[in-house]
């Protein structure tokens, strides 16, 4: 606080505007110094650059090496060079100056005098600051509805409120998708300004443990229970990367919490797969746009074809479930497993993601229908179900009005070939596989520039894209 940052270059400033979350903090501006501007972010970062004449919505910051354009929403607050400038502008400001006056806001004062309001300013400032911290602490965090998600949380207003207006959007999603399950329980977020926070919550957990010891576990774990909420810790990331991650295990939380002990009827596809292709969204003007690509789970799947031992649909239906270990199998005695691995879950988000959008949604009432009977079924299919795979599989064939899985896979693979990568970060781990797999041609580097054109003016993933495109021939000017 108080303290100068240095002149950055372009590329640092890029980095220092993309690294970290956007949350309002109380900073103290200080005094501009060495001809330059002293600019206030968002977030509570100092930096000194020249300050250009604005641009619409767009401030320009003139750093050694170039200018970065900065969107005006971005900049809380300004002190210009100009108004703390010793150098004498007249013959009156000569004198003044001859006696020792500095420039304190445009104005040549005595030294005590700008002594005396900089000694104010900084008093203010920490009391403000003092303040603001207080009421981020985590014995003063904030409880605030989100659908069906009860976001808890110590971080800045506007950090909160935009992480609510996520979730609900997501909520309303998930609702709008199993309009059936939505009367069903809701699920805790809990948002941690940073791991002091959470340190101070793992306090009160123990202290729960310790209780439930002695007086054994409640009957039913209530939903801010650490076995049923999801923890977040917000310092130290942006939003965007955290999105995905707080998406799919908020997803899965509540879709568990929808179908509880029915899981294991409807399936760890089911499960896991419904989650997947929820946490694989993003805001589009006020909107949440779910169901897009999940580059992690498409990558595997397509790995998964490419060396022949992609699981069988039936695999994937059965998998989790250990009453059906003995079941009906098509792919032959031996080749069941029990447990829902990491090679069923690229599986199961694909097939609930054609589900539910590809062929122009002919599957979707399908599975919405069939999730729906699950939760209100009687005692007698239940049974049904943990013994004969086979009448459940015929009961889906039923609801997604198929013969056999045949078309549903045929339109898998269709989908998973119109699917295209969406992160910079896969484009050049497929340009390091072609180089790695011997083919380090032109190829390797249209890759690259794909993860550049996505990367927009994120350093960070520049700099990585620069740094794979180094390594391939004929890529190094280009690097630079």
């Amino acid at each position: 606080m108080g303290k100068r940052t240095a002149t950055l270059t372009t590329a640092a400033a890029l980095a220092l505007m993309a690294a970290l979350p956007r949350a309002a903090s109380s900073q103290d501006l200080g005094v501009p110094r060495d001809g330059f501007d002293r600019v206030l972010l968002d977030d509570g970062r100092v930096v000194d650059a020249r300050v250009l004449p604005r641009e619409k919505e767009v401030v320009p910051l003139e750093f050694a090496d170039g200018t970065l354009r900065v969107d005006r929403s971005r900049v809380r607050e300004v002190r210009f060079w100009r108004d703390f400038d010793p150098a004498p502008r007249d013959d009156a400001e000569r004198e003044k100056a001859a006696k020792g006056f500095v420039r304190w806001k445009g104005t040549l004062v005595p030294p005590a005098h700008a002594a005396k309001e900089r000694a104010r300013e900084v008093e203010e400032e920490a009391a403000e600051r003092a303040k603001a911290e207080a009421a981020l602490s985590w014995e003063n965090r904030v409880k605030k509805d989100a659908g069906k998600f009860d976001v808890v949380s110590n971080a800045p207003p506007a950090e909160r409120e935009a992480w609510c207006v996520l979730l609900g959007a997501l909520s309303a999603r998930m609702v709008e998708a199993f309009p059936g399950a939505g009367r069903w329980a809701s699920v805790h977020i809990y948002l941690y300004r940073d791991e002091a926070s959470r340190a101070a919550q793992k306090k009160e957990d123990d202290r729960q443990a310790e209780y439930e010891k002695v007086v054994g576990p409640p009957e039913f774990y209530a939903p801010d229970h650490p076995t049923r909420r999801v923890d977040v810790v917000l310092a130290g990331a942006r939003r965007e990367d955290l999105v995905p991650v707080v998406f799919r295990h908020a997803a899965l939380r509540l879709f568990d919490e929808w179908i509880g002990y029915r899981s294991e009827e409807l399936g760890g596809w089911v499960q896991f797969g419904v989650p997947a292709y929820f946490a694989a969204s993003t805001m589009e003007d006020g909107k949440l746009k779910v169901g897009l690509v999940d580059d992690l789970l498409l990558l595997l799947f397509r790995e998964l074809e490419e060396k022949g031992k992609s699981p069988s649909i039936d695999a994937v239906l059965r998998a989790g479930n250990e009453y059906w270990k003995e079941a009906w199998d098509r792919d032959g005695p031996g080749k069941y497993r029990a447990s829902f691995d990491v090679e069923h879950l690229p599986f199961a988000w694909l097939l609930v993601d054609t589900i539910l959008d590809a062929e122009d949604g002919k599957y979707r009432g399908g599975l919405t229908n069939w999730v729906k009977f699950w939760l209100n079924v009687k005692i007698g299919p239940m049974v049904e179900a943990k013994s004969d795979y086979g009448k459940v599989r015929a009961r889906l064939l039923q609801y997604l009005k198929l013969k056999d899985f045949d078309p549903l896979l045929a339109a898998m693979r269709r989908n998973a070939a119109s699917m295209e990568l969406r992160l910079p970060a896969s484009w050049l781990y497929l340009a390091r596989q072609r180089a790695a797999g011997g083919k380090p041609d032109s190829g390797a580097l249209l890759l690259v520039e794909k993860a550049v054109t996505l990367s927009g003016r994120d350093a960070g993933r520049l700099r990585e894209a620069a740094e794979v495109c180094a390594a391939l021939p004929g890529g190094r000017e280009r690097a630079v």
